[in-house]
């Protein structure tokens, strides 16, 4: 019998550290735009430095 504890599976995504806000990054209005969309359309962000992942 399989012992359900929180430790049968773990799992760790691994997201590059979070660069600094700049022009030649991402800046805070692209993030927000990011994360206020609501476009079911939009899949995947516009700029590669916002991460993502789906399950």
């Amino acid at each position: 019998m399989l012992n359900n504890s929180p430790n049968v599976l773990t799992v760790m995504i691994a997201f590059p550290p979070r660069p600094q806000f700049s022009e030649a990054t991402i800046t805070k209005e692209e993030l927000s735009d990011w994360l206020n969309d609501r476009d079911n359309s939009n899949y995947t962000p516009p700029n590669s430095y916002i991460p993502n992942c789906s399950s």
